[in-house]
């Protein structure tokens, strides 16, 4: 029988899978472009969400404020969507 929490994952594991991180879309990324820190790209982002997913990045206080700072910049503006 699946969990609850093993749908969510799985399901995560899907939308995660859509990104072929081919990096296409950094260079429409306005915090990338500020920055040139890959964690600030939507590429970066989307690794860091997996790792977490994943439990390749434990998911501790020091850790947790660093990953949501880098998903926290992102503007939504959406232009990474269309690469």
């Amino acid at each position: 029988m699946t969990t609850p929490a093993q749908l969510a994952n799985e399901t995560l594991a899907a939308k995660l899978d859509r990104c072929v991180m081919c990096g296409m879309c950094s260079q429409h990324c306005p915090t990338y472009r500020l920055t040139a820190n890959e964690n600030e790209s939507p590429r970066g982002r989307i690794a860091l969400i997996a790792a977490l997913s994943a439990g390749q990045i434990k998911a501790d206080v020091s850790t947790q404020t660093r990953v949501q700072t880098h998903l926290e910049h992102c503007t939504g503006c959406r232009a990474c969507e269309d690469y």
